[in-house]
């Protein structure tokens, strides 16, 4: 027992100096970029919260997971946001939010369960930590990218159509650029 009680110090010190961001929306965006027949049709959800939690000294995430609603979906056509929000593409009113939660984080990708539209798969999103810093008005934040490709018929949204010239009117990767900042608290 004297030599596991300093292993659970150390362990318990670690944890009680862990920080924890408070994604803030103000100065988060998700953003996505799907194939539309021969161009690309972009957009971004506009809210979400979540946390992200980075190690004692600062200098990398050790957890993150967040929750995106998806009603918040923005691609500056009101009609499309009102078909994509409809039950032949995202189906908000029965599946109102998206989450994702990490399962593993290596220096450079963040490994995750990402639940959408019902389904929830794992998957790899590349990330880059950008580092910590007061703002002017002395509240710590932080921030990273991430970046990633995710097949939206794994998913279950899977409505497709083909245009007069026989193009589809949708490609099935998502495109996705994530950048998030988090306040300390």
């Amino acid at each position: 027992m004297k030599r596991l009680l300093p292993l659970i110090f150390i362990f318990l010190t670690t944890i009680a100096h862990a920080q924890t961001y408070s994604i803030d929306n103000r100065y988060s965006t998700i953003n996505f970029r799907i194939q539309h027949i021969i161009g690309y049709a972009t957009g971004v959800f506009k809210t979400m919260n979540g946390s992200i939690e980075l190690n004692n000294e600062k200098n990398a995430v050790t957890k993150i997971q967040g929750t995106i609603d998806i009603n918040s979906l923005d691609t500056n056509l009101a009609d499309r946001d009102e078909d994509l929000r409809s039950e032949r593409f995202f189906n908000a009113r029965e599946f109102p939010v998206m989450t994702f939660q990490y399962k593993k984080i290596t220096k450079d990708k963040i490994i995750g369960d990402l639940s959408l539209h019902g389904v929830t798969k794992e998957v790899t999103l590349d990330y880059q930590f950008l580092g910590t810093a007061l703002d002017q008005y002395g509240q710590a934040k932080t921030a990273l990218t991430l970046t990633g490709t995710i097949n939206r018929k794994d998913f279950g949204v899977v409505y497709n159509t083909k245009t007069d010239d026989g193009k589809w009117l949708l490609g099935d990767q998502v495109e996705l650029k994530i950048e998030l900042e988090g306040i300390q608290q």
